[in-house]
């Protein structure tokens, strides 16, 4: 995985139909995160190179958020299958396991393997939490890849409060 200092919907254009790297994460709105293959993220590292664009390896050795994972959906459907009982939320939630992040469903199994294997929508999310007058956000990651991207959004925040 790479952070990549390029809009999502520009990255998408470039790969178009490529299973083999993605665009993984659009974390704000000039920079995303591709994932895939070792050789395939590698070339794709080094034409960005030539162009000039910044790009930051993630240090982790799992193509999150790639066509990569689907083997482990069944995996991980069967180990999450009796361990969740999900319910709606109490409080505003959004999510960035969809383009519409005011989804209200509930974050049950079929959630989490679309989340594993599908793109995550952080921009969209903090983008709608501050259209409905939010300006204070917890996002609990495993990674601190996301305070880059985060520090962007919230330049934005700043400048309209």
């Amino acid at each position: 995985m790479a952070l990549v200092h390029l809009a999502f919907p520009q990255i998408c254009q470039e790969l178009g139909s490529r299973r083999d790297i993605v665009a993984a994460i659009y974390s704000s709105p000039l920079s995303s995160v591709i994932s895939g293959e070792l050789a395939a993220l590698d070339e794709y590292l080094s034409d960005l190179k030539k162009r000039n664009i910044k790009t930051f390896r993630v240090n982790t050795d799992i193509p999150f958020h790639s066509p990569m994972l689907e083997d482990l959906v069944g995996p991980l459907e069967k180990a999450l299958g009796f361990s969740l009982n999900p319910r709606p939320a109490k409080v505003p939630l959004y999510s960035t396991s969809y383009v519409d992040a005011r989804t209200d469903d509930i974050r049950n199994v079929d959630y989490w393997t679309n989340n594993m294997v599908n793109p995550v929508y952080l921009h969209g999310s903090v983008e709608a939490a501050l259209d409905d007058g939010l300006c204070i956000f917890l996002e609990v990651s495993t990674h601190p890849i996301v305070a880059q991207s985060n520090n962007l959004l919230a330049r934005r925040s700043r400048r309209e409060i």
